[in-house]
């Protein structure tokens, strides 16, 4: 049986062997298919401004990208109006190719990396010829994601306030975050209910507490894996500050607090997130006569190549005689 986390990551490098070029970006899919991506076209002389890991956390990855926009975009008024374009056409891409996330999920869960790649650099076949492409792949649960939003998106003279004296006794969780169909955290209300992550228990009587209610939550080591349903009960700007809120959360009676970013997309109740009966249930994405498919996807591609490699031989062939006649009748007069 294979499985498959919330989310994929797919995190790609490429060059252009035809221009003066580079790519860096993502695919972020969801288990249907769905799709959020960011992609960066820049000139190789900006690599110094675009020069970061591909195996980093998807979260350091996303920041960095993001920094690298706007340097690229600042420094060079024709690749803020490239890029654009480039935005749109992936855009119109994915609408005329509805199934890209899929084929994209279910070559990755087969161990196709060139595939990935083909597929990848075949995505983009119409903006840009003959890449190069480099990958990296994540899987995350939106927990996973979550935790990752928390521990590298909050600089810590925000978290301090954490320490306040009114919150010590409170235990610390992060709301889910959904990149792809959530909802600001300013949209929240008091009242209103949100899927969390707990990050720490304040005290062995709420773990108790949260664990006799949601076993199947939590793993072997006492780790939230995952995501609970709780009720904002407060909501608080940070030092006066309209990037960061303080928020308050009930759940089975025990209080959590959480320091969110306000542009934050989180995931709301109307969302179902994935149940661990879900996954108990899920089929292999890639059943055998998808693999079949790719598998004659593949010969397809490499009779394609050897084609050309004829189409090429003879041209160049052909080209040969013209010239060898040419000359012939050229001598003969």
């Amino acid at each position: 049986m294979i499985f498959l986390k919330d989310l994929l990551i797919l995190k790609f490098k490429a060059q252009s062997r035809t221009t003066m070029e580079e790519y860096i970006g993502y695919f972020m899919l969801k288990r249907n298919g769905e799709i959020k991506y960011k992609v960066l076209q820049y000139p190789t002389s900006f690599s110094s401004y675009v020069n970061f890991n591909l195996n980093e956390p998807f979260k350091i990855f996303q920041k960095d990208l993001n920094d690298s926009i706007l340097k690229v975009t600042r420094n060079s008024p024709e690749f803020k109006s490239t890029n654009s374009n480039l935005n749109r056409y992936i855009g119109k891409k994915l609408v005329r190719d509805p199934s890209f996330g899929m084929k994209l999920i279910s070559a990755h869960k087969s161990g196709e990396t060139m595939v990935v790649k083909d597929f990848i650099k075949d995505f983009f076949e119409e903006w840009v010829s003959d890449l190069n492409v480099e990958i990296s792949s994540e899987e995350l649960y939106y927990s996973e994601l979550s935790k990752q939003f928390s521990k590298y998106s909050t600089p810590e003279d925000i978290m301090s306030m954490l320490q306040r004296s009114d919150l010590n006794d409170l235990s610390e969780a992060y709301p889910i975050v959904d990149p792809i169909r959530g909802k600001p955290i300013t949209s929240f209300d008091i009242g209103s209910r949100i899927y969390f992550t707990v990050l720490k228990f304040s005290n062995e009587e709420s773990k108790k507490k949260i664990l006799e209610a949601f076993p199947q939550n939590f793993n072997e080591n006492g780790e939230n894996v995952h995501p609970l349903v709780g009720t904002i009960v407060s909501k608080e700007l940070t030092n006066g500050s309209q990037d960061f809120i303080l928020i308050k959360l009930e759940c089975e009676g025990v209080l959590f607090k959480s320091v969110v970013y306000s542009g934050l997309n989180v995931m709301w109740e109307n969302v179902q997130v994935p149940k661990i009966k879900d996954e108990e249930e899920f089929t292999p994405i890639f059943s055998k006569s998808e693999k079949d498919e790719l598998t004659e996807l593949l010969k397809e591609k490499e009779k394609l190549k050897i084609s050309d490699v004829l189409i090429a031989m003879f041209l160049v062939v052909g080209i040969v005689l013209a010239i060898v006649v040419g000359v012939y009748f050229f001598l003969m007069k």
